[in-house]
């Protein structure tokens, strides 16, 4: 037998090398897989309409033209989307979320809100985009894609945890939130029932407090806004309060010298008026009108002029005395206090058009001064707590130092800080401190099972200090819970869209069975 191979062996061998080169698959090229995976994310990025800019640029930049260049892209593209359908998916997806959550602050500033809305808008563009065909089969996409992204984000809006409003507000603020606290609800609540728990619940309770003293730094920083001040985070409580107080007693002593009526001829005519303009009070009214603008202002008076600390002396005692009289149940009585109300505004007005950048000023130091008398009575409430007030005591001292009639401003909830207070109550509202539950619950767990106790506490404690105590830990901690309601809105209109497209690819085989 010969050692080389025969004619026949080497036909045989030829014919199974072509056999098995027909046979084998090639694998994909790494530039394709890159290539299509980056399509799929810009098809999330463009709203679906990755493929028709990508078509106009080759066309522009090669021979083909632009309907050619569009169906070989998206002959590509579903060639992936049927080889890699989980990849392909999830690229588009990731790459609609920066579309998504820029193109919904956008419509959020354009005073369109809600996750459901947003998420309809932008499924509908999304759909519209993806879409194929003419204006007719696009606009059955955008439809199909607006329905079904705006009911994924109408439940991701109701159904997921995220930030209320009133924790927007208190986190805008400076207030340091809980994840409890950020998202209210269920969580709040699993959060104030583990306060009870040993170890762990003193720490969640000194984050919530940390909270609530953030919120009293914040409501005196809203009073002293008027003055461009603000309390030094390191300060709470009286040490807050006290140097708030400074703060506003500093801008007064920096703009009475500044304060003066050189010639109060027109002051003294207005004040004359309004006593007339009152003539229909019973004489001894009239007596005690004229006895109370003469002691307020007509003592003040140095030739011919009011100046420096007389000014602010007169502005207070007219205030005050208004504000008592009508208090009053007699109707004569609260005539004479808006009679003084109308002489303190008097005074006011002589005092802007002597110096109006002076007065303007002035109003702003007595702003700040006024709205933190609340804040003084609610300082004052919370004695035992050194200071730092909750919520309810601050609504309690807002709604005693309203001296409008009836109390409207409150009724209206336009009064100075309660919108703010109102955002607290809802976040951090509670009461400071514990009564002793939380260490009688762990010395009776030492007590009973002190190996059980250090077993079981010290890495719940650990987990618990980390997420409550260190600033990046509620930062993550707040994150986490606001999460999955964020994702779930953002790829909202991706998702709707996707499916939209392959809902209605299915309607429309359906229709040509049926024809």
């Amino acid at each position: 037998m010969s050692e080389s191979l025969s004619l026949r062996q080497r036909q045989a061998r030829a014919r199974l090398s072509l056999s098995n080169s027909e046979t084998e698959k090639p694998e994909p090229e790494k530039s394709t897989f890159v290539r299509d995976l980056l399509r799929a994310a810009g098809q999330g990025l463009s709203f679906g309409s990755g493929d028709e800019i990508e078509a106009f640029v080759r066309s522009k930049l090669g021979n083909e033209s632009y309907a050619a260049n569009r169906d070989q892209i998206r002959s590509e593209i579903k060639q992936f989307q049927k080889e890699s359908p989980i990849i392909s998916t999830g690229a588009e997806i990731l790459g609609s979320l920066p579309t998504a959550v820029l193109g919904g602050a956008g419509l959020a500033r354009a005073g369109i809100t809600g996750a459901g809305k947003i998420a309809a808008i932008e499924g509908g563009l999304y759909g519209f985009g993806s879409g194929e065909g003419g204006v007719a089969d696009r606009t059955q996409d955008a439809a199909t894609g607006a329905v079904l992204g705006g009911s994924l984000g109408r439940v991701a809006d109701a159904a997921l945890p995220r930030a209320t409003e009133a924790a927007k507000a208190m986190l805008k603020s400076g207030a340091r939130l809980t994840p409890g606290q950020t998202v209210g609800g269920a969580l709040k609540k699993a959060e104030e029932a583990a306060v009870s728990v040993p170890v762990i619940g003193n720490i969640i309770e000194s984050a919530q407090d940390l909270a609530v003293k953030d919120f009293n730094r914040g409501a005196m920083n809203k009073a002293l806004a008027t003055i461009g001040k603000t309390v030094p985070k390191a300060l709470e409580g009286n040490d807050a309060f006290e140097f708030a107080r400074n703060q506003i007693d500093n801008a007064y002593a920096a703009i009475i010298p500044k304060l003066k009526i050189k010639d109060v001829t027109d002051f003294q005519s207005s004040v004359v008026q309004i006593i007339e303009d009152n003539a229909d009070l019973p004489d001894s009214m009239i007596k005690q009108l004229v006895s109370k603008i003469d002691k307020s202002i007509g003592k003040r008076i140095k030739k011919g002029s009011i100046a420096g600390s007389a000014l602010k002396e007169i502005d207070s005692k007219l205030g005050q005395e208004a504000v008592d009289f009508l208090r009053s149940q007699d109707p004569n009585q609260r005539q004479l206090g808006r009679a003084l109300f109308k002489a303190q505004e008097a005074l006011r007005k002589s005092l802007s058009a002597a110096n109006p950048k002076v007065a303007k000023q002035y109003g702003k130091v007595r702003m700040a001064f006024a709205n933190m008398i609340p804040i003084q009575n609610a300082v004052v409430r919370a004695s035992l707590k050194e200071g730092v007030f909750t919520p309810s005591q601050l609504n309690t001292a807002i709604k005693s130092t309203d001296k409008s009639p009836g109390k409207i401003r409150v009724a209206r909830g336009n009064a100075p800080l309660q919108e703010l207070t109102q955002q607290a109550q809802q976040t951090v509202g509670r009461e400071l401190g514990n009564s002793g539950t939380v260490d009688r619950g762990l010395m009776a767990l030492m007590a009973k099972n002190p190996a059980a106790a250090i077993t079981m506490g010290v890495p719940a404690a650990a987990a618990t200090g980390l997420l409550y105590s260190n600033p990046i830990g509620r930062g993550v901690g707040r994150g986490v819970v606001q999460a999955p309601s964020f994702l779930t809105r953002s790829v909202a209109p991706a998702t709707g869209a996707i499916s939209a497209d392959e809902l209605n690819e299915r309607l429309r085989l359906l229709q040509q069975r049926i024809r």
